[in-house]
């Protein structure tokens, strides 16, 4: 009988500290969700402020017309048949509801899930995926550039294979002319001898720079091993390290207002080597232009003061459809003045990745629509 008892309160207490810590992770939870929406709620209260006063100074003729200069970004896409069906909405959209906005667009990598098929232990990355994705941005109304990241790349059964595809299909898509895109009015440099996913380019005073900085490798042993131009990890940072290096070189910091680098990965272990040298880099004669570090992640994230330094500002992408609209304001001082998102406008359904509401079509699995309170997303008259 004391056995039993002594059991039973033994449940009841094991019981009752499972409670509490399941009610501490829910409070928890809870938390971070308030902080997020309070982030959010300053996000947009400042950002409405930013616009009331571009519109006086707009009235009062004083607004500087050759700033901001807008880009959009997106990644981790298309990941499922009803992001195929819904991207190629949302890229149109940019045209219709933004009015031509932005001068470009970025595709951060990772144009499939990256999982392996039954029984196999790699991704098998057939071509039909990228020629598939250049297809689909076939729709962007303005120049499209592709950075790589690891789920069609370096998670592949042949890395190499999957780099020549990426190479054949999308590195040098933004020379595209069949699409009338409008031009970009400056010259794109791609000239890496082996690293032809690297570009570089200036716009007014604005300097943006594409990375390859791939995640963890599921392939690494081919990777790091490998005799082709993609592989060896330590080789790939040191190539960024010196384009890098080139093209801040290149303009002086009394020309060049703010920089703006696109790369997939920016917090991952595997890439930390570079992003070391990098800080070391900035902190030795690049801490007065502001900098931006665009990535891709799949949670949506901004730190200012990134690498403990108070001039350069991490935007982490999520892997939405939607692509996210960026300003650079080179006029404005404050750092998150000077970069600017309406991440919290743009329409984002939890993980279901239904940004779109389609009055009609034919195809079911693309039927879904966002909360009505996104009215971007709404309306037979946006598509």
């Amino acid at each position: 009988l004391c056995v039993s008892l002594t059991n039973a309160v033994t449940e009841e207490m094991t019981g009752g500290d499972a409670k509490r810590e399941l009610l501490t992770k829910k409070e928890k939870r809870a938390i971070r969700k308030a902080k997020r929406q309070e982030k959010k709620a300053k996000r947009q209260e400042e950002r409405a402020k930013r616009q009331e006063k571009r519109a006086k100074k707009k009235k009062e003729g004083t607004e500087d017309l050759s700033s901001p200069l807008a880009f959009y970004v997106v990644g981790d896409v298309p990941y499922s048949e009803m992001e195929e069906c819904l991207l190629p909405f949302e890229l149109r959209k940019l045209k219709t509801i933004d009015n031509g906005g932005g001068h470009f667009l970025i595709h951060l990598g990772d144009i499939d899930d990256g999982r392996p098929p039954s029984g196999r232990q790699y991704n098998q990355c057939p071509e039909s995926v990228y020629s598939k994705v250049s297809d689909i941005f076939e729709l962007s109304p303005v120049t499209t550039f592709f950075i790589p990241g690891d789920n069609t790349w370096v998670d592949c059964a042949d890395v190499d294979l999957a780099y020549r595809n990426w190479n054949k299909h999308l590195f040098h898509y933004n020379t595209r002319t069949d699409l009338n895109w409008p031009t970009l009015r400056t010259t794109v440099y791609r000239d890496h001898p082996t690293r032809h996913e690297l570009f570089a380019f200036s716009l007014e005073d604005m300097l943006f720079l594409g990375l390859s900085l791939p995640g963890t490798a599921r392939n690494d042993e081919q990777f790091t091993e490998g005799a082709g131009s993609s592989s060896d990890r330590t080789q790939l940072h040191r190539d960024n390290e010196e384009w890098t290096t080139r093209w801040f070189e290149k303009y002086p910091t009394d020309e060049i207002k703010a920089i703006v680098i696109f790369a997939h990965d920016a917090i991952g272990e595997t890439n930390q080597p570079f992003w070391s040298w990098f800080a070391k880099f900035i902190r030795k004669d690049y801490t007065n232009v502001n900098i931006l570090i665009v990535h891709d992640s799949h949670d949506f994230d901004e730190e200012a003061g990134f690498l403990s330094m108070e001039n350069v500002y991490l935007l982490s992408i999520d892997d939405t459809v939607t692509p996210i609209k960026i300003e650079v304001d080179t006029t404005a001082t404050k750092l998150l003045d000077v970069f600017q998102h309406n991440h919290y406008e743009t329409c984002w359904c939890s993980s279901d990745h239904k940004p779109t509401q389609l009055k009609t079509n034919n195809i079911p699995s693309c039927n879904g629509a966002c909360d009505e309170s996104h009215a971007h997303c709404k309306g037979s008259s946006l598509f």
